[in-house]
């Protein structure tokens, strides 16, 4: 599929998981996925400072969760926590130890007022010492991260003279840590229709990309605090969870890309 300014990655291969309750609430997943992994340049744009790979890649790992919300698209009350962590290593060309995690608290702090309060956070590492594929880091922006595009904020590749840094190359990062404060206010509505609005900051940090950059160009990579604010309308909708985001960034870099209005649809709130 095409990936960015001109970048096509092909990604092919199996996977298998298996999926079992260790308790009432708890949940723990096992998955094996053997793949290939193909980044072209087809328009041979040169943009982007790691060269173009065919590799294969053998990644094992397993996903721990603990759901005590109330609702699972909608929730007013409760808890829930995620811990994930995938290996890629004997038997393919690529080599790391990636680790996930996630954290949501709700709790209704007045009649139709419930607080979300989220933290997110990833690290991936060569544990061979060598670079990280520039498939396999963490891209940030969009729906994770609003009032920045999807992969609009973090490491960034840029001509060593342009004059607009942020229409530079995105080359994701090796870590991140992200975190949301919402509120959720009453429009006078029935609980039954679905529709809440919400004001937000979401803030954090993220870079460390060990990408390296061709003659002419440099990395911008400043592992710099950002955060935005905003408004957002949620519907449950008959086909599923629909939100409109608004957001204007706090703090930001030169060379981040911004956006102030965001739609999606099929993911919960």
């Amino acid at each position: 599929y095409d990936y960015q300014q001109g970048l096509e990655l092909n990604e092919s291969g199996i996977a298998f998981s298996l999926g079992f309750p260790l308790s009432e609430d708890g949940r723990l997943s096992l998955f094996a996925n053997f793949v290939n992994d193909e980044l072209t340049d087809p328009r041979n744009a040169g943009l982007v400072s790691d060269r173009s790979y065919d590799l294969s890649k053998q990644e094992f790992g397993y996903f721990y969760s603990i759901d005590q919300r109330d609702d699972f698209i909608n929730p007013s009350d409760g808890w829930n926590i995620s811990f994930g962590q995938d290996i890629a290593g004997p038997g393919g060309d690529v080599s790391y130890l990636r680790t996930r995690a996630s954290a949501n608290f709700y709790e209704e702090i007045a009649e139709g007022w419930i607080f979300h309060l989220r933290g997110t956070m990833g690290i991936i590492h060569d544990y061979k010492g060598g670079p990280i594929n520039y498939n396999d880091r963490f891209f940030r922006g969009g729906r994770d991260f609003r009032g920045f595009e999807r992969g609009g904020v973090g490491p960034r590749e840029v001509s060593a003279s342009a004059a607009d840094p942020s229409q530079g190359f995105a080359l994701g990062a090796n870590r991140y840590m992200i975190g949301t404060a919402q509120v959720s206010l009453p429009l006078g509505l029935s609980k039954e229709s679905g529709v809440r609005a919400n004001l937000f900051v979401d803030f954090g940090v993220l870079g460390e990309t060990d990408a390296q950059a061709p003659a002419g160009r440099v990395i911008e990579d400043e592992m710099a605090f950002r955060a935005t604010t905003g408004l957002s309308f949620a519907w449950r909708s008959p086909f599923g969870p629909v939100r409109f985001d608004f957001a204007e960034p706090l703090a930001k870099e030169d060379y981040d890309q911004t956006r102030f209005f965001r739609f999606t649809i099929g993911t919960s709130f």
